[in-house]
Parts: C-alpha cells; structure tokens; sequence
C-alpha cells in the first residue's frame, strides 16, 4: 500500500521530493518480493 502511494504520482499525499526521495527504494523493493517469495516457497517445502 505505501509503494503504491509512493509511486501514484496524482496522489496528493506523498510531497513531488519525497516521492523523488523514496522511488528507488521502492524499486529495490519490487525486485525483491519476487525473491522472497521463492525463499519463503523454498522453506515450507
């Protein structure tokens, strides 16, 4: 939900330089749930 906010760029919420601030954190964070995601698949097996 916060990544999305980040990245709505008519949400009014989240200040222009914060969300400058904060878009390559959610990046890096797109890139890894999918990581995650086989990790955690990885550990119920």
């Amino acid at each position: 939900m916060l990544i999305g906010l980040i990245e709505d760029e008519e949400h009014d919420l989240v200040p222009t330089f914060t969300r400058r601030a904060l878009s390559p954190l959610t990046e890096q964070l797109r890139e890894l749930y999918p990581q995650i995601e086989r990790l955690d698949h990885e550990i119920i097996q």
